[in-house]
């Protein structure tokens, strides 16, 4: 039994390790996902600005 709650125990910590690099990660895509969609909302301002102009 105490074997099983080592091994249970190991697989926690590994599981929360795994859960704290996704989560790392899925902030930085959302960071340059925002980042994107701000670069995308200023090139359509530009084009509509271009389109006034012309």
């Amino acid at each position: 039994m105490k074997q099983q709650l080592a091994e249970t125990q190991d697989q926690c910590v590994e599981l929360a390790v795994d859960a704290g690099e996704l989560h790392a990660q899925i902030q930085a895509l959302q960071d340059e996902l925002a980042r994107v969609r701000a670069d995308r909302d200023a090139w359509r301002a530009a084009a509509r600005r271009q389109e006034a102009v012309a």
